[in-house]
C-alpha cells in the first residue's frame, strides 16, 4: 500500500507488466501455476456453476523482475504524455477502498533530457508491443547512452545483432537497432510507422566489459536529430 514515487507509468503486457521509472524500465514476468488453473477449471465443470459468493482456491503465481537502468543518467527535465486513449482505469484496492479513478492511458511517454540533449521515448508499437527510441538532438552525444540489466541471468548479443536478456521466467528481446535522421522533430512522435531505408547511419548494440549495453553509430549529420530505435 505504499506509494512508489519512482514508478511513473505501468504498461500491462502479455505475461507481465512493464514499469517506466525515472532511471529506466522495470520488466516483471508473471507466471500462473497452470496445473492449478486447469484443476480449478475441471472442478468447476464437475461441480457445476460455482456459488457466486464462494471464494476460489488461491493459485500460486511466480514473479520475476529485471530492471533496465540507465547509467549516469539524470532526472528527466520534463515528462510528456502523447496519444491519450479515450478510456481510463478505475482502481479499488485494499489500501484505497474509495478508489483511484479516471487514471488516463497513453500510447507514448517521453522522458526529456535523460542525458544532455537526449530524450527517451517509450510507446506501444504497431504490434501492440513495448518499444523505445532514444532521440539525440543536436548537441547530444549518443556515446553517453548506456544501460545495464539488473536481475538478468544472461545478457547477450546474437550474431544478427539482436539483444537478448534471459530470466528464469522468460526473455526480453530487442532487435538490432535502426538509426535514422530527420530534418527536425516537428512531426515526430515515435518510430511506430517508420520504414527503414538503406541511406541511414549504421547502428548496433555493444556489450561492454562491465556487461552494460551501449550503441555504436556511424557518422551522421550532427546538426539534425538522430533517432536510435531497437525494434
Amino acid at each position: 500500500g505504499n506509494i512508489n514515487w519512482d514508478v511513473l507509468f505501468i504498461a500491462e503486457v502479455e505475461g507481465g507488466t512493464i514499469a517506466i521509472r525515472r532511471d529506466g524500465i522495470s520488466f516483471t514476468f508473471i507466471k500462473n501455476d497452470e496445473t492449478a488453473v486447469q484443476k480449478r477449471k475441471t472442478n468447476d465443470k464437475l461441480q457445476g456453476k460455482r456459488n457466486e459468493f464462494e471464494e476460489p482456491e488461491p493459485t500460486n503465481i511466480e514473479m520475476y523482475r529485471v530492471d533496465m537502468k540507465l547509467n549516469n543518467s539524470r532526472i528527466p527535465r520534463k515528462i510528456t504524455t502523447k496519444e491519450m486513449s479515450g478510456d481510463y482505469n478505475n482502481y479499488y484496492l485494499a489500501h484505497c477502498p474509495e478508489g483511484i479513478t479516471y487514471v488516463r492511458k497513453y500510447r507514448t511517454v517521453v522522458l526529456e533530457e535523460v542525458y544532455e540533449n537526449i530524450d527517451l521515448v517509450l510507446y506501444g508499437n504497431a504490434e501492440n508491443k513495448f518499444q523505445y527510441d532514444f532521440v539525440v538532438k543536436p548537441g547530444g552525444d549518443p556515446n553517453r547512452i548506456s544501460f545495464r540489466f539488473e536481475g538478468a541471468e544472461k545478457v547477450e548479443i546474437s550474431t544478427k545483432g539482436d539483444l537478448k536478456v534471459s530470466t528464469p521466467l522468460g526473455d526480453i528481446e530487442q532487435k538490432k537497432p535502426v538509426a535514422y535522421q530527420l530534418s527536425n522533430l516537428s512531426d515526430y512522435t515515435n518510430s511506430r510507422d517508420y520504414k527503414p531505408s538503406g541511406s541511414n547511419p549504421k547502428s548496433r548494440f555493444i556489450k561492454n566489459p562491465d556487461n552494460s549495453i551501449s550503441f555504436s553509430v556511424s557518422d551522421y549529420d550532427r546538426n539534425k536529430p538522430l533517432i536510435i530505435d531497437p525494434p
